[in-house]
């Protein structure tokens, strides 16, 4: 496990995002490559990985488990959950696929999945605190977007990124409210085309762009 890992964090430090200061969170996508967790079932499509510099902990996002893994200091597993979202058609709880994280200093859990429309906020255990779609925080239910990255900042601000009908960057507080938000679409210097990634360092948002 930790051979495997260690392997993983260095091709996540070779991207230029994984190399953590006292203010700048880590928030990289990985490839999808099968290791083992510790809990006796691979990682099936690792999407993203987070550095808890505070505690030395990281978090792994493995969508094809719908789950999210916790590892030490040390790269051994330490716990594991299960993401379930809601069915929209039966309501039913099902398997979800988190492919984004962000965590806070106290160890709270902003979750971003694949098959869910909303941002989930989790306790340090995985238990659901507060769940918000970014339509209503815009309070416009007829907007169809689409979450693709997330990340927080020194002061437990979370950035998102939406795209879909606008393309925005949000910026909330720690119970999930907006603050603020900005960025706009186009080709010029100061808008977005194509965002993948975000992080925030001393004052400054990096956004990755694939356009």
């Amino acid at each position: 496990i930790a051979a495997g890992l260690v392997v993983l964090l260095m091709a996540v430090a070779a991207t230029g995002w994984a190399v953590e200061n006292d203010s700048i969170q880590a928030r990289v996508l990985i490839s999808g490559v099968a290791y083992d967790d510790g809990f006796g079932v691979g990682l099936k499509d690792p999407a993203s990985i987070w550095y808890q510099k505070s505690t030395g902990e990281v978090y792994v996002a493995d969508a094809g488990n719908s789950r999210v893994i916790i590892y030490d200091s040390l790269l051994t597993a330490i716990y594991s959950f299960k993401h379930h979202i809601k069915d929209p058609s039966t309501g039913a709880q099902i398997p979800g696929q988190p492919r984004g994280l962000a965590v806070t200093s106290d160890g709270e859990i902003l979750l971003l999945d694949g098959s869910s429309s909303k941002l989930d906020l989790l306790d340090f255990r995985g238990r659901l605190l507060a769940s918000v779609s970014p339509s209503r925080l815009l309070n416009d239910s007829t907007l169809r977007l689409t979450i693709v990255a997330i990340t927080v900042d020194e002061h437990d601000n979370f950035y998102v990124i939406v795209t879909g009908d606008l393309l925005r960057v949000l910026v909330l507080d720690r119970d999930l409210n907006l603050i603020r938000q900005f960025g706009e679409k186009g080709n010029l210097p100061a808008q977005l085309s194509t965002p993948v990634s975000i992080g925030v360092s001393n004052g400054r948002i990096f956004i990755g762009d694939l356009n």
